[in-house]
């Protein structure tokens, strides 16, 4: 454990991650100098600044005089302009992003590094302190021991990798998240005219995802027609979706990809 932080935290941005930053924040008693508000959306920003006591800024510069350390939870084509802004602050700059290097921030920022959540966030929806894990990379040793101490105060467990290693964890993640969510939209999709769809499908789900975190593999606990090489099957659920090409295609790719693995 690196301690209590007790560093003044400036957050730009409005969004899922910021609003789950000044959660943490306001829950661990950790000092938030401000949240940068650049846009219009009045629900959110007062679920950052009114729900977690933080206040609210519309300047970066005011918001950096007082700040320690700046947090960029903005989207990756913004990280840059928003650094471009802050070559005269002297403290630590970091960003949030999985796919983006540390080095988005080194043309203006001396002090740099990444706080990263690997975490699904969404705004208005809490997640348990403890499970957001944090992918930290610093510009040398005392910048990574200053980002750890903030997630460790945060509740969040940290972990030192460099943009490389991140990227592909992002990736990962995609898949893992992502892809994954939208396979389950996909399924309701599918079987949206049975209305006993839905409440059917859920403890499949749930059993699915149980099995695959506690094998060393998912790949070892994988069902289904596919894996059989049951063609007759895999046919039947072609023909089945021939009103929708699109998902027929994703049907015949991913049984392909399940059929080599």
């Amino acid at each position: 454990m690196a301690g209590v932080t007790d560093e003044r935290i400036g957050i730009v941005g409005t969004g899922n991650v910021a609003w789950h930053l000044a959660r943490l924040c306001s829950l661990s008693g950790v000092s938030v100098s401000g949240v940068l508000v650049r846009n219009a959306d009045v629900a959110r920003l007062r679920s950052v600044g009114e729900r977690f006591d933080v206040p609210l800024e519309d300047n970066l510069q005011q918001l950096a005089s007082k700040s320690d350390v700046i947090i960029i939870a903005v989207n990756d084509q913004s990280i840059r302009t928003v650094a471009s802004n802050l070559q005269s602050f002297r403290g630590l700059v970091c960003h949030t992003s999985g796919s983006s290097s540390i080095d988005v921030l080194a043309p203006f920022c001396r002090q740099r590094g990444v706080f990263y959540p690997l975490q699904t966030l969404t705004a208005l929806q809490p997640v348990p302190r403890g499970e957001i894990p944090v992918c930290v990379e610093g510009v040398d040793p005392s910048v990574v021991q200053r980002i750890t101490k903030i997630a460790h105060t945060l509740g969040c467990p940290t972990y030192e990798v460099n943009s490389h290693q991140r990227m592909v964890m992002h990736v990962a993640a995609v898949f893992a998240c992502n892809f994954t969510n939208h396979m389950l939209a996909l399924a309701y999709r599918i079987a949206e005219k049975e209305p006993a769809a839905k409440p059917l499908l859920q403890p499949l789900v749930k059993e699915t995802i149980r099995k695959a975190l506690q094998a060393d593999d998912p790949k070892s606990v994988q069902t289904g027609p596919a894996i059989r090489n049951d063609k007759e099957t895999l046919e039947k659920h072609l023909k089945l979706l021939d009103d929708n090409p699109e998902i027929q295609q994703l049907y015949q790719l991913i049984s392909k990809s399940i059929a080599q693995s």
